[in-house]
């Protein structure tokens, strides 16, 4: 056997038999991410583009409520849609979580339900259309 063919049966057995030395951890566990960091969005339709501030002001509400409980790096931001493109939602807002377990412990925080009834008759007022999606890294 060749000095050629037997670096390529040791190479491709390394290839196979440990693929994350190979190709890095995250590409052997992309399916794992049940309890991982996840990103929330809403695709949000406003009544009138007037609702902006009020919106703003409501979810500034909530990211009051994200650091009194201790996660001041979870922030809802709203976002508008900018330029001649004609999307069907112009505005979302989202935020990323690091995991399910801190995503129930806030939204099941007393503070987080109050602000949440606080603003909810409002924001049916304000939102024409909201979709919520979830989503989590692929990469």
């Amino acid at each position: 056997m060749s000095k050629f063919t037997v670096f390529f049966i040791i190479i491709g057995a390394f290839f196979i038999g440990i693929p994350s030395a190979v190709f890095g951890q995250e590409m052997t566990k992309k399916e794992e991410n049940k309890e991982g960091v996840f990103r929330t969005v809403h695709l949000v339709n406003l009544n009138s583009v007037e609702n902006e501030a009020e919106i703003v002001a409501i979810l500034n509400d909530f990211n009051k409520v994200f650091a009194e409980v201790g996660y001041p790096n979870i922030r809802y931001n709203l976002w508008k849609e900018r330029g001649d493109r004609e999307g069907k939602y112009k505005y979302i807002f989202g935020s990323t979580w690091p995991d399910q377990a801190t995503y129930d412990k806030v939204h099941k925080n007393e503070k987080f339900q109050a602000v949440f009834e606080k603003y909810k008759a409002r924001w049916e007022e304000l939102v024409n259309e909201d979709v919520y999606s979830r989503y989590v890294p692929l990469n």
